[in-house]
C-alpha cells in the first residue's frame, strides 16, 4: 500500500527556506493511522513562519484522491549541529513535527502520501532555480488489511555538515518497528509548483544543475553515497557550497517491497571545520639506535595534539627481535596530559640481552580522546645490540713507555669495565720477526714491558685480541709502539 500526503501552504513564501523534511506513519487499531511530518527549517533571521499543512491521500495505482487532512502547525525546536568537535557557528535548524490521525480503508492498491510546499533555499548549488522550486515529500503505505507501521527515520542527525576536502560519515539509518528489513538508497528530490497548488502523483525530480544527479548531489571523492544495508552516509566533499539531496528507506517483509518512504535534506559544506587530528610524536626524532652492553640511553618524548582540549594516554613497552623476554623489565612511561605531553625513557643494555637478541624495539603510543573518534599515534625505535662496543679497540693503548716514573709503565686496558661481557679473552703480543713476548687470558692483563725477565727493545710490536662477547666470537689485532 501506498499512501501520499501534499501539504499547501497560503501563498509561495510561506514555507521559504525549507530545508528538508519526511512522513511516518504508524497504525494506531482498526482503519486508524497517526500521520507524522517532519519538516526542517532554515531558522536564520528573515526566513518565514512556516503555516498549516495540506495532506492528500491517494490510490498508489490510479492516483485518485481518496482523503485528506489538514495539519496544525506546531511550535518548532532549535536544533544544535555539530559533534564534539565542532560546532558549525552558521548554521541553524528548525523541526516542525506534524501529528494528525487519518482513516485509510482496506484497499489492495495501498496508497500514496504526499505533501508539497514552496520553497527551498535561493542558495542551493546544484540544482536550477531553487528559491522558485518546490518540495514534495511522499510515503508509500501498503494495504491497511497488512499490518504495518513505516520505518523511524529519527531527527535531523546532529552531525548534519560536511567539511571541505574531509570525509565525514553520517548515520541515517532507521529502525522499523516490525522488525522489516529495510533498504536505503539515493534518490531524485521531488519538486513541486512554486505557486503553492498540490498536484496528485507521479511527481517531477528537481532539475539538477549539469553535472549533479540524484547519486552525484555532492561534488567529492568520494561523491555523496549511502551504504544500501547500513544507511551509513560518506562524503568526501571538494566544493563549498549548499546542496539538496534526497534518500528513500524501502521495507522488505518475506523478500516483498511493502512500503517506502522518501527523506529531502540539504547539506552545507564548510571551510575550515575544527575536526580531530591524531596526536603527533616530536621527538625522539630518530628510530634507531645503536648501544653496547652495560650502556645506556635515555630518550626524550613529547607528543603534541593539534586539539588542545583532547586528554592523551602515553605509554610505552618493548619487544626483541628473538621474541625473547628481557632479562630486566625496562623503565617504561606512563603519562596522561591534555593537548601536549612529555617525559623521558631509559633503556640501559645488559650482557643478557645482547648475546640473545640483536634488536630490541621500544614501542611508544599516544592515545588522544575528547571527539566521538579516538585516535592513536605509534612510533618504534629500534635499539640495535652490537656484539663488541664499537670503540673497544680505544681501550687498548697503542703506545706505553715502561720506564718506572709512575706514568703509563703498563700495558693495559684504559677502562676494563667497558666491555663486562668479554669471556676467554686471550691477549698475545709479538715482536717484528713474529716471536710472542706475551701472553695473557682475561682482561685484566697487564704487560711491564719484558720478556723472560729482561727488558725488550723499543720499536713496534704487534698484538691480537680474542675471545667471546656475550657469547660471541671476536677477534682483532693492532699495533703497540714502545718507548722507553
Amino acid at each position: 500500500m501506498i499512501i501520499v500526503l501534499i501539504c499547501g501552504l497560503g501563498t509561495p513564501l510561506a514555507a521559504t527556506h525549507i530545508i528538508g523534511g519526511n512522513f511516518e506513519v504508524t497504525h494506531i487499531a482498526g482503519n486508524s493511522y497517526q500521520v507524522k511530518l517532519t519538516i526542517f527549517k532554515d531558522c536564520n533571521p528573515g526566513t518565514a513562519i512556516l503555516a498549516d499543512m495540506n495532506v492528500f491521500v491517494y490510490d498508489a495505482v490510479t492516483y485518485s484522491q481518496q482523503n485528506s487532512i489538514t495539519m496544525k502547525v506546531p511550535e518548532g525546536d532549535t536544533l544544535t549541529l555539530g559533534d564534539r568537535c565542532y560546532t558549525p557557528p552558521s548554521l541553524c535548524v528548525e523541526e516542525y513535527t506534524f501529528l494528525d490521525t487519518i482513516s485509510l480503508t482496506g484497499n489492495p492498491n495501498g496508497y500514496i502520501i504526499s505533501a508539497q510546499t514552496c520553497c527551498r533555499n535561493y542558495i542551493i548549488d546544484n540544482i536550477n532555480n531553487p528559491g522558485n522550486t518546490g518540495m514534495t515529500w511522499t510515503i508509500e503505505v501498503p494495504d491497511p488489511s497488512m499490518i504495518n507501521n513505516s520505518p523511524k527515520l529519527g531527527p535531523y542527525p546532529q552531525e548534519g555538515f560536511l567539511c571541505l576536502n574531509v570525509l565525514r560519515t553520517m548515520d541515517l539509518s532507521a529502525k522499523d518497528p516490525d522488525g522489516d528489513s529495510l533498504f536505503y538508497r539515493l534518490v531524485n528530490p521531488y519538486a513541486s509548483s512554486p505557486s503553492g497548488n498540490t498536484t496528485p502523483p507521479p511527481y517531477s525530480p528537481v532539475s539538477w544543475k549539469p553535472g549533479y544527479s540524484a547519486n552525484n548531489a555532492i561534488s567529492g571523492n568520494p561523491s555523496l553515497e549511502i551504504n544500501n544495508t547500513t544507511g551509513l552516509l560518506k562524503c568526501n566533499a571538494s566544493q563549498l557550497g549548499v546542496y539538496v539531496f534526497a534518500y528513500s528507506v524501502s521495507e522488505y517483509r518475506n523478500g516483498m517491497k511493502i512500503g517506502e518512504t522518501r527523506r529531502d535534506m540539504q547539506l552545507q559544506v564548510l571551510p575550515n571545520c575544527n575536526i580531530n587530528f591524531k596526536p603527533e610524536f616530536v621527538l625522539p626524532e630518530q628510530t634507531s639506535y645503536s648501544l653496547s652492553a652495560t650502556d645506556e640511553i635515555c630518550l626524550p618524548v613529547v607528543v603534541v595534539d593539534s586539539n588542545s582540549t583532547d586528554s592523551i594516554y602515553l605509554t610505552s613497552y618493548y619487544t626483541t627481535d628473538s621474541d625473547k623476554l628481557l632479562l630486566e623489565e625496562p623503565s617504561t612511561l606512563k603519562r596522561i596530559g591534555t593537548g601536549e605531553i612529555s617525559g623521558q625513557i631509559c633503556y640501559r643494555a645488559n650482557c643478557v640481552d645482547v648475546g640473545s637478541t640483536d634488536n630490541v624495539q621500544l614501542h611508544l603510543r599516544a592515545h588522544s580522546y575528547n571527539c566521538k573518534l579516538a585516535d592513536t599515534a605509534r612510533k618504534t625505535i629500534t635499539i640495535a645490540l652490537d656484539p663488541l662496543p664499537a670503540d673497544i679497540e680505544s681501550l687498548f693503548p697503542n703506545i706505553f713507555t715502561p720506564n718506572s716514573d709512575g706514568a703509563n709503565d703498563y700495558f693495559n686496558l684504559t677502562d676494563p669495565e667497558a666491555i663486562p661481557c668479554i669471556e676467554g679473552m686471550q691477549i698475545r703480543i709479538f715482536n717484528r720477526w713474529g716471536r710472542m713476548v706475551y701472553e695473557n687470558y682475561g682482561q685484566s692483563f697487564k704487560w711491564d714491558g719484558t720478556f723472560e725477565a729482561q727488558d725488550v727493545a723499543e720499536g713496534v710490536y704487534f698484538f691480537t685480541v680474542e675471545g667471546t662477547y656475550s657469547d660471541k666470537s671476536f677477534f682483532f689485532k693492532n699495533f703497540l709502539t714502545l718507548m722507553r
